[in-house]
């Protein structure tokens, strides 16, 4: 799924989640993530997958959030599942238990955009 057609059905799920262009400096975003957060910075942005609220967080937010769950430079956090960190690094996008003593980390997606597309429509 491209960014356009995440924004639509993320609309379409609830009409008050909100989407804008970002102008300020992105460079600690991935590269495969900056489009997104450039052209569509979630705002205020929560969307259902599987029945799990997952929450995105807005270019503002993302380096305290990176602080947060420290899941080193590797990993880069952009949302969550019900305080669980969903997190991008070269392998794909994954998912871990926070506030474990250990890091077990779940694959959700092999890519951001194959990510997107387990958004519920």
């Amino acid at each position: 799924m491209n960014n356009k057609e995440f924004v639509n059905i993320a609309m379409h799920q609830d009409e008050r989640n909100i989407f804008e262009k970002y102008f300020g400096n992105i460079e600690m975003i991935p590269n495969e993530l900056k489009e997104f957060f450039k052209k569509y910075n979630p705002v205020d942005v929560e969307v259902t997958m599987d029945g799990n609220a997952i929450h995105f967080f807005p270019v503002e937010e993302l380096e305290s959030l990176q602080d947060e769950y420290e899941l080193g430079s590797e990993n880069f956090v952009f949302s969550t599942c019900n305080g669980d960190p969903i997190f991008y690094n070269t392998e794909g996008v994954f998912s871990c238990y926070h506030g474990a003593t250990s890091v077990k980390s779940e694959k959700l997606a092999a890519n951001f955009g194959e990510f997107l597309n387990l958004i519920n429509r």
